[in-house]
């Protein structure tokens, strides 16, 4: 298991694999993702009625969710980038 991950990148903030999954959840549903769509991707199971009646799976939805994600992540890497020049 990854553990301490914080130290062996050498960064001075501690933080967990979880802060991970929060970001992600927090950041696609930023960017418009429906939360149903996030939550299967995070793997959480659907309650109620509707964790009953869909047995969908979202695999397109899940699809586009992860490649607007790699947008950010590309567009941000870019922005940060152009501001060490």
């Amino acid at each position: 298991m990854c553990y301490r991950v914080w130290e062996k990148l050498q960064h001075e903030k501690k933080w967990t694999l979880h802060d991970l999954r929060r970001t992600l959840a927090t950041r696609l549903n930023d960017l418009g993702i429906p939360p149903h769509v996030v939550e299967h991707l995070l793997g959480h199971s659907v309650s109620g009625v509707e964790g009953i009646y869909n047995r969908s799976h979202y695999i397109n939805e899940k699809k586009i969710a992860l490649e607007r994600w790699l947008d950010e992540i590309q567009r941000e890497a870019v922005v940060e980038s152009e501001k060490a020049l």
